[in-house]
């Protein structure tokens, strides 16, 4: 047998289980976006997702146009999705989201006056927004550069919502990295690349996060603008296949959903390709 068969066998043998995995952990799976030159919901029952200013960039198995590309706030045109709110979205116990996430904090909005700077803040998604001023209630996720490298990752909310803040550093990289968040009433998980960077117990509730649309790319809109600016924090950089679960994922799960979801098809032979990322409604 030549290694070039072997290896064939053993790709073929990976994907076979990591598809049978795949599918399981895809029990309770309520938005997928594949951003495949289009930001349509791929789940069996689709949310209703509208964009804005929506433009397509190369994923991270260097295929083009199959990537959301983000430009961030500097040039006046944020790219950002809305997913209208639904009983899809609410939850009751706990979520996951989970994503592909290339960033670039080069500029971004600062938060003093809202202008455009190298020490910007990067909203991942918001359920809701961060209640402040006119901002809607809910739970959000963001990123800020820190300097020598560092980024600034934090976890909050508004304080109806169990005021949760929690700040990680994180390396500052410019590659394509997998996060993780598992948000329950009682607990909070993050991960990135399939490992347990933050975990810590709390006690939350749904209530107001249940009201609310969600956002990816930016935060909920305030119902006045704010220095004349209504949509804060727009993230730059590039985001793939963005899910949303309606239960907490286990470790293991995360794991290999990272690990199934890394391996570029062009890695798959053509004949009798398995083709289980890109399975709609799966």
């Amino acid at each position: 047998m030549t290694t070039n068969l072997k290896s064939t066998i053993l790709i073929l043998v990976f994907f076979v289980i990591s598809n049978e995995g795949l599918a399981q952990i895809y029990n309770g799976l309520v938005l997928k976006l594949d951003f495949d030159s289009s930001y349509n919901d791929l789940a069996l029952e689709p949310s209703t997702v509208t964009g804005y200013n929506v433009a397509y960039g190369t994923n991270r198995h260097s295929e083009p146009n199959k990537a959301l590309k983000l430009d961030g706030w500097c040039n006046g045109n944020p790219t950002y999705l809305k997913v209208s709110n639904s009983a899809k979205t609410t939850f009751s116990t706990g979520f996951t989201i989970a994503f592909w996430l290339k960033e670039d904090l080069s500029s971004g909005m600062d938060p003093a006056n809202g202008s455009c700077s190298p020490n910007g803040h990067h909203i991942l998604f918001a359920k809701g927004g961060d209640g402040y001023g006119t901002s809607p209630n809910g739970i959000y996720a963001k990123l800020a550069p820190l300097g020598s490298g560092q980024t600034e990752h934090l976890l909050g909310s508004s304080a109806g919502s169990g005021g949760l803040d929690y700040v990680d550093t994180l390396v500052n990289g410019t590659d394509w990295h997998f996060y993780t968040y598992v948000i329950t009433t009682t607990r909070f998980e993050l991960y990135i690349d399939g490992n347990l960077i933050r975990t810590n117990s709390h006690s939350i509730n749904f209530t107001e996060t249940n009201e609310e649309d969600l956002y990816i790319g930016i935060l909920g809109p305030k119902s006045t603008p704010a220095l004349g600016i209504t949509n804060w924090f727009p993230l730059k950089g590039l985001l793939d296949d963005f899910k949303v679960f309606n239960r907490n994922l286990l470790a293991a799960e995360i794991n290999m959903l990272f690990q199934g979801e890394n391996v570029a098809l062009e890695q798959v032979p053509s004949i009798n390709r398995l083709e289980f990322l890109g399975k709609k409604g799966v």
